[in-house]
């Protein structure tokens, strides 16, 4: 199970608060659509929070956006600071502070199956 970091401030933040804004939306519903497309980033993104070359219709779906709403949602997002522009794609606003532990514990679990398969491969070719 994976997880990610949310501040106390979040519901109050001064990014919530005119996301919420330039969205036309409810700060409550506004958060809610922030926490969605963080936890669809948790698989979905690079450990640098570098979000697929999606179109930004197809990226507001994902955080439970109607579809009428979803430019509108990102260019939000990308205004009040939540989202930023990585070279061409868009990226989370400091992904590695929220999902930071859940990255080192997907590098541990790489770094453990690399040693297992070679030490599996080790035994398969006699060399142990």
């Amino acid at each position: 199970m994976a997880w990610l970091k949310v501040d106390q401030s979040l519901p109050s933040h001064r990014k919530t608060l005119l996301g919420a804004q330039l969205a036309c939306m409810d700060e409550h519903k506004f958060m809610g659509h922030v926490l969605h497309l963080w936890l669809w980033a948790l698989d979905h993104a690079d450990d640098d929070g570098i979000l697929p070359g999606l179109p930004k219709e197809v990226l507001g779906v994902q955080a439970g956006v109607p579809r009428r709403q979803c430019k509108t949602f990102i260019d939000a997002l990308l205004e009040s600071g939540f989202l930023d522009v990585c070279g061409t794609r868009l990226c989370i606003h400091d992904w590695t502070v929220y999902a930071g532990k859940l990255n080192e514990r997907r590098a541990k679990e790489r770094d453990r199956l690399a040693g297992k398969r070679a030490t599996l491969h080790q035994r398969r070719s006699g060399v142990v």
